[in-house]
């Protein structure tokens, strides 16, 4: 596995930091997101990290519902030691994989500092349903594999949550945004 680490301008990458991991959506990579992620150190003073998941930009592996449960709790375990707090930030597939860390984190005593959504879906069922139709929805019951459910996992998170959607979202029906 790999990620970026962006430090705020004149920060020490060595020393401990309030750090953001910044999860991407599907059909991006996380560098793409290395201009944002300096943008957001220089303003907050933050250090970004942006993991990619296994089967994106060379990294060996599929993506997988549970490879990116993995990549993100091994993200984490990398910054844990380095971090003074952590927040989550995810963007459309990676609010998914950000808000099942955030859970994780809150199971474990440790929840996030913040939980930022860009772009969210409730859940993969929903988003099945909308892609594919109501039939959709009553096969994914059967042979449906990815459980991620975003509005379930932001809905029990005891932390602060900040979604962000956009009207003219042609992925991710701003409705669901709503619903998280």
């Amino acid at each position: 596995l790999l990620a970026w680490q962006v430090d705020a301008p004149g920060a020490d990458p060595d020393a401990s930091a309030p750090t953001l991991l910044a999860f991407h959506g599907n059909a991006e990579l996380a560098a793409w997101s290395v201009p944002w992620a300096r943008a957001v150190a220089a303003r907050t003073g933050w250090r970004v990290v942006l993991p990619e998941y296994r089967g994106y930009a060379g990294v060996g592996g599929r993506p997988s519902h549970d490879g990116s449960r993995r990549d993100a709790r091994a993200a984490l375990a990398a910054v844990a030691g380095r971090a003074t707090r952590v927040a989550l930030f995810g963007h459309s597939l990676g609010s998914a994989v950000a808000a099942e860390l955030a859970a994780a984190m809150a199971e474990a005593g440790e929840p996030p500092a913040a939980l930022l959504l860009q772009s969210p879906f409730t859940s993969a069922r929903a988003m099945t349903r909308l892609l594919v139709g109501a039939w959709g929805a009553a096969v994914w019951d059967r042979v449906g594999r990815v459980h991620f459910d975003t509005a379930a996992r932001v809905a029990a998170l005891d932390a602060p949550v900040h979604v962000a959607h956009g009207a003219l979202d042609l992925v991710i029906p701003q409705r669901m945004g709503w619903a998280v």
